[in-house]
């Protein structure tokens, strides 16, 4: 069974990248001396791992981006925040169908809180509510609610050791070597370090380090480093969990007095899908496979040219040529100052960071890859 239908630190999980996981704070003084364990093959962790037995658990994740992504849109306040500096996460989980995740940064908090069918996404800092009701089609299909915090920006990053180590996890044979490398300490807790060595000499990536809670199996950290580099590039880890269950209260949620509520209707979309109003993106294409696999696919509809930032929505209260317009616009005029790459399908725009490249195509595609630029360029189709 897939490690994401078994592990509810990874189902319900929130904000997921095509490339793994999330810079360099040590979680525990170096001072304090590693725990002693009983031996663990990586075959047995690697079992354990995927058959846990956490249902419940609350707790703070740090997460820590040094990519040398130049800046992207927005002000920091909603999950986007993820994929660059240092970020703050509180998590709850209860059973199979009851979760909360808050972003905390400048005293505003953007939460999704799932209780049952009831699923509220709320922005503090702008004081916008959506809320949505599950199907039993959806609880079945639905690990959780969570958003996707970069979407529109060609990546996808997790915000979670247990989302990191999902995604690393499922690449694992036969591109990569897997070892037990040592014991450690994460969020007061004795760990075993899983380490994740690609086989490939292409991809970026040098290796991937997941803190295995000694206890649980749950995963406590994922550092992801690129190759040459002296610290991770990325690093997303607990700080403080507890597996005890948490309050009932802490899913209930009514928006504060004055906040409109969005309705977001589930049943209409899927009607309006059947009609054919919003023809189905096409599936997208993959070339190669393991830590040198690009994927290709339609890029979102605002990363496409100039109209589309004029045509771009608002969000919230505000007025379609609002804050949804702004950003839009902002994204499109970082996009217009990256380099431009050539290959016999055309032109586009490449955007690099030390663990994966993005290319923008001019005719509307994304391609990725945790590969240098020519990789992700000769992977394209014409």
């Amino acid at each position: 069974m897939a490690l994401t239908s078994k592990h509810p630190m990874i189902r319900w999980a929130v904000p997921t990248l095509a490339v793994a996981a999330i810079g360099a704070v040590s979680l525990a003084p170096k001072a304090i001396a590693e725990p002693t364990l009983p031996p663990m093959t990586a075959e047995q962790l690697l079992v354990a791992v995927q058959d846990p037995t956490v249902e419940d658990f609350s707790g703070t994740i740090e997460t820590n981006s040094d990519l040398g992504l130049p800046a992207l849109p927005g002000d920091g306040s909603d999950f986007a925040a993820l994929v660059s500096g240092t970020n703050t996460v509180r998590v709850w989980h209860a059973g199979k169908d009851k979760s909360r995740v808050s972003l905390l940064a400048d005293g505003a908090e953007t939460s999704v809180i799932r209780n049952g069918q009831d699923v509220w996404q709320w922005s503090s800092k702008e004081r916008t509510a959506k809320h949505a009701v599950l199907t039993d089609h959806d609880g079945q299909q639905v690990r959780s609610a969570r958003p996707k915090p970069a979407e529109g920006h060609g990546v996808e990053v997790p915000s979670t050791p247990a989302e990191a180590a999902q995604q690393v996890l499922a690449a694992i044979e036969p591109t990569t070597t897997v070892t037990v490398d040592r014991t450690t300490r994460v969020a007061g807790r004795s760990a075993y370090e899983l380490i994740l060595d690609p086989k490939s000499s292409e991809t970026l990536v040098a290796k991937v380090a997941i803190a295995v809670d000694a206890e649980t199996k749950a995963p406590l950290r994922v550092e992801v480093w690129g190759v040459g580099a002296d610290k991770p590039a990325m690093q997303v880890g607990f700080t403080q969990i507890d597996f005890r269950t948490p309050s009932e209260s802490v899913f209930r949620f009514a928006p504060p007095a004055g906040v409109t509520v969005e309705q977001v209707d589930k049943g209409d979309k899927a009607t309006s899908h059947a009609e054919g109003d919003k023809p189905k993106p096409p599936e997208p294409v993959v070339v190669g496979e393991g830590w040198d696999k690009v994927t290709i696919v339609a890029a979102p509809e605002h990363t496409g040219d100039a109209r589309a930032a004029k045509s771009a929505t608002g969000t919230g209260a505000e007025p379609a040529e609002g804050r949804g317009t702004e950003q839009a616009a902002e994204f499109q005029a970082m996009i217009d100052q990256l380099p431009t790459v050539q290959g016999p399908w055309g032109s586009g725009k490449v955007l690099t960071s030390s663990l994966f490249t993005v290319v923008l195509t001019d005719d509307g595609r994304v391609a990725v890859g945790m590969v240098p630029t020519s990789r992700v360029v000769a992977a394209i189709p014409q």
